[in-house]
């Protein structure tokens, strides 16, 4: 990518100026040589890792900084970044230790592939893309537009408070809840949190203790009788004072309370869509005979 095409894009006069420069150094700094001649595929890479370290470092439109501005925010950019790197580093490691027994192959591997990102992440010259192999899902995804370390961190700090859930409860409980939903959960990335924490709260809102989490079809009809007359948001209500419930049982920290919230607004969609069917017996899991 010529100076000139680089020169041509949407900028303000100091970023024109800024980008440049900096793609300069960046080339030099990684390739060597001597040359500022790349392809234009690491070129563009370059100038979106630039963008994302100069949007960390400032809350105004990269558009209204001088040339001073923007070095300063690219600064406190890099910093910002760095930083965050090393908080997903200590929750990784946070992660990592307090999995629960039931964890699968699968959130064992999407985890491990963190362990060496946090020295192979580059964020000088490829910013928006984070080193990690995940197939584990979370129950709650990610914003698909969530990049580089925002992404690292918004994947592990959810994992973390589907973890904190799951090891609260008793761990025979859960993989007879899990197998239930799948007889083949430890060999497919299904997700572990959703089944477990919907059964859970099936049985707070029966008022049943939680010495065993399965829901009979009896106990299934009972929860439709409750819902069937109710519209989405009534349900929903009736989820979030359930999660109240659940926090005070599992001493949840804020964190772990927004996510199960979050869990539970999306569960309030299907319970309205099921709820005049039998197949809210597939939402609240009966244990299978072994």
């Amino acid at each position: 990518m010529s100076s000139s095409e680089i020169k041509s894009l949407e900028y303000s006069a100091a970023l024109k100026e800024f980008v440049p420069a900096r793609l300069k150094h960046l080339i030099l700094l990684n390739h060597g040589g001597g040359s500022t001649s790349v392809s234009r595929g690491i070129a563009v890479q370059m100038i979106n890792s630039i963008e994302y370290v100069l949007e960390h470092g400032t809350s105004r439109p990269l558009q209204q900084l001088s040339i001073c501005e923007l070095e300063q925010a690219y600064k406190d950019g890099m910093n910002n970044i760095l930083r965050q790197v090393e908080i997903c580093r200590l929750l990784y490691r946070k992660v990592k230790n307090d999995l629960p027994a039931c964890a699968s192959p699968s959130m064992k591997y999407s985890l491990e592939s963190f362990r060496c990102s946090f020295t192979q992440y580059q964020p000088e010259s490829n910013a928006r893309e984070y080193p990690c192999d995940i197939s584990y899902q979370l129950c709650c995804q990610l914003d698909p537009k969530m990049e580089g370390i925002d992404y690292a961190y918004g994947y592990l700090s959810r994992l973390q408070s589907e973890n904190h859930f799951i090891s609260d409860i008793d761990q025979e409980q859960c993989i007879r809840v899990l197998n239930s939903y799948i007889k083949c959960w430890k060999s497919v990335p299904i997700n572990l949190y959703e089944p477990i924490m919907t059964n859970t709260i099936g049985r707070i809102i029966l008022k049943l203790p939680l010495s065993s989490l399965s829901i009979s079809r009896k106990q299934c009809q009972m929860l439709r009788q409750k819902f069937c007359l109710m519209n989405r948001e009534e349900i929903n209500a009736v989820l979030m004072n359930a999660s109240i419930d659940a926090s005070d049982l599992f001493h949840l920290n804020h964190a772990d309370q927004s996510y199960l919230c979050m869990s539970l607004n999306a569960l309030s969609y299907r319970i309205n869509a099921l709820k005049n069917t039998d197949g809210l017996n597939r939402v609240f899991l009966q244990y299978i005979r072994n």
